[in-house]
């Protein structure tokens, strides 16, 4: 109990505040195993290896099937650890096969639809990572997530459900990873169903910041963009791929 205490405090930090942002309950067993005995959470310089291991085990699904096997896979290393100064977070991290270290592709970006799956669960994490403030509210992501209310984040597309139906967009394209961001459920609601080009142009100084954060600058570009949504598409793909990777140092 003491140890899944202190692991669930850090998934918080991370703006996973609710079961909906949590990718994986089961990841946290092995790290609750590992300070089971420890008068303190993670140690600082095991911040990165426990941040990697939940994100990395979550978007590769490493936790499904065989949870048992799995988990006690993942304990193994801890378990036959000599002292306790060796029962690292890194041990957990290091048990990660290979081949799961892999790069994240702008064309898993494209593909995913989730708006809670692990890829915007750890795209939730950078964000947080980065200090990224929610648009009109202008609060950190962070704070935003620990309110106290059901459901403080909300995702947001970037681009209106309703706007792109109007010019024949398909579902499948709409609700796509690369046209979600996330925001405090205030900020999206005041959005609602506006044009997103005139949303951004209306922005001014730190809100326009507090944008550009999520959007990249994309929509800074002068262009018609519901006519070019697929080239938003695949310019936010990429950058969202490109600092996922370097967020997760996957090579």
């Amino acid at each position: 109990e003491h140890g899944l205490t202190a692991a669930v405090a850090f998934v918080r930090d991370l703006g996973w505040s609710t079961r909906r942002w949590l990718p994986s309950a089961n990841a946290l067993i092995p790290l609750a195993y590992v300070l089971r005995d420890r008068a303190g959470g993670f140690r600082a310089n095991e911040y990165e290896d426990v941040r990697r291991y939940l994100c990395i085990t979550g978007i590769r699904g490493l936790f499904h099937g065989s949870v048992e096997t799995t988990i006690n896979k993942y304990i193994s290393n801890v378990r036959k650890a000599q002292s306790r100064a060796q029962r690292k977070a890194s041990l957990i991290f290091k048990t990660i096969p290979r081949n799961e270290l892999r790069q994240i592709k702008p064309e898993d970006i494209l593909k995913e639809r989730g708006m809670y799956s692990p890829l915007m669960q750890v795209y939730l994490a950078y964000l947080v990572s980065k200090n990224v403030r929610t648009w009109y509210e202008e609060a950190p992501l962070l704070d935003v997530s620990k309110r106290d209310i059901n459901d403080p984040l909300a995702v947001h597309h970037i681009f209106p459900r309703e706007l792109l139906r109007g010019h024949g967009i398909e579902p499948d394209r709409i609700n796509c990873m690369a046209n979600y961001a996330v925001l405090s459920q205030a900020d999206n609601a005041e959005i609602g169903d506006k044009d997103p080009k005139a949303i951004y142009d209306a922005l001014k100084g730190k809100t326009k910041d507090y944008a550009d954060e999520q959007l990249f600058f994309i929509l800074s570009e002068t262009r018609d963009w519901v006519a070019a949504y697929e080239a938003f598409l695949t310019a936010r793909a990429g950058a969202l791929a490109d600092r996922l990777n370097k967020f997760l140092k996957l090579a």
